[in-house]
């Protein structure tokens, strides 16, 4: 379902048993909307069963924009925790990704150097799931995005080198 209005965004003949949850069958329906290369930037995923679902090329292109903000991934991360994300804006308080970084570097959103802002990059697509009030604890997609921040910023203290999609030794 579209998140603003309601309408119907991807629909899917979904096989499984009637007990099935309801995030389960909204899983699986977004794993065929995927696959038929349908377009959820605007879809409700809240309710998604992302445990399953590889999301290595989304985790790797939100570190490809970490890599370029290292001095601003403790206030995303804060602002995730506090619910002050919000997906779908670029602009204000409670931001995008690319808006929240850009909120804390003082700037506007284009002017980042290093960071372009793409409304059809995995990441922003991602981040169009978190909603202002969003929190890990509420949001599996704000845990998913505070997990992923951790492990970065893990793997930078200690010097190691992140790679991403794409590089050798993957």
């Amino acid at each position: 379902m579209h998140r603003f209005n309601g309408a119907v965004v991807f629909a899917a003949e979904i096989n499984c048993g009637d007990d099935a949850s309801y995030s389960l069958k909204l899983g699986m329906a977004v794993r065929a909307a995927l696959a038929a290369k349908a377009n959820l930037s605007k879809a409700d995923l809240s309710w998604a069963d992302l445990s399953k679902a590889d999301l290595r090329y989304i985790k790797h292109d939100i570190w490809g924009i970490l890599l370029n903000a290292i001095p601003e991934v403790p206030a995303l991360r804060k602002s995730l925790i506090e619910g002050n994300v919000d997906g779908s804006t670029y602009h204000g308080p409670c931001a995008c990704l690319c808006g929240t970084i850009a909120n804390v570097r003082g700037c506007k959103y284009r002017d980042m150097g290093g960071i372009q802002p793409n409304s059809d990059s995995l990441a922003e697509r991602f981040f169009l799931a978190i909603r202002k009030g969003d929190t890990p604890t509420n949001s599996q997609p704000a845990k998913l995005v505070v997990e992923w921040i951790d492990e970065f910023m893990g793997l930078i203290a200690a010097g190691t080198k992140v790679r991403l999609q794409g590089e050798a030794g993957r």
